[in-house]
């Protein structure tokens, strides 16, 4: 008897960037696009041996074309979200769509991916349009009844005049997938959450 088993596969995809050393000096970086299946058991979920290397691209400095390597990947996971993936057996066939549910990383790297000006620009944060203040000496956010959360129509349809498109420098590409429903895609925003006053919970 064959079985015929259907799920979704659930992914999360993490950059890093590392430099690359001889005789103490840095020779250059390279950045390292991970992704983790968040269908696994959270105590084996960041398993060195668990976790899947989709990429490495190389650089002197932090690469100028990082969404070239990316596109043809994300143009694969579109396939898989709307064709699904299929896994024979001998006993078994699996098919499976595969959906990201997020991508993450430290501050600098949310900044690439979803294409934002930076948390020191005028819209510093890529999750709510909060707007700097200066007081003379540097500048701070804070959060007003104004401040709304960027819609999905911020990324998928960007505009640079829209204002809940400020801040923003072109369309990430992230917004073409299916399971790409708002900002908090780009999970784990210092900056989103300081202006939102999480330090009193830390």
């Amino acid at each position: 008897m064959t079985w015929v088993v259907i799920f979704w596969l659930l992914l999360s995809i993490i950059p890093g960037v590392f430099a690359v050393f001889a005789s103490h000096k840095v020779l250059g970086l390279v950045t390292i696009l991970h992704i983790i299946v968040l269908n696994l058991p959270s105590v084996v979920l960041y398993k060195c041996k668990l976790m899947i290397q989709i990429a490495m691209i190389p650089a002197t400095t932090v690469p100028a074309d990082f969404w070239s390597f990316l596109e043809p990947i994300i143009k694969s996971l579109e396939i898989l979200q709307a064709d699904k993936m299929v896994i024979k057996t001998p006993t078994k066939t699996m098919r499976a769509k595969v959906h990201v549910l997020m991508a993450t990383d430290n501050i600098l790297a949310l900044t690439k991916l979803a294409c934002h000006a930076g948390h020191t620009s005028k819209n510093g944060c890529c999750i709510c349009n909060v707007v700097r203040q200066t007081s003379g000496h540097g500048q701070y956010f804070r959060t007003l009844p104004s401040n709304i959360i960027r819609i999905l129509g911020s990324f998928r349809s960007f505009n640079p005049d829209i204002v809940l498109c400020k801040g923003l420098k072109e369309q990430s590409l992230f917004a073409s997938l299916t399971s790409f429903t708002d900002p908090f895609f780009f999970a784990l925003d210092e900056m989103h959450g300081l202006c939102h006053r999480i330090s009193k919970q830390i």
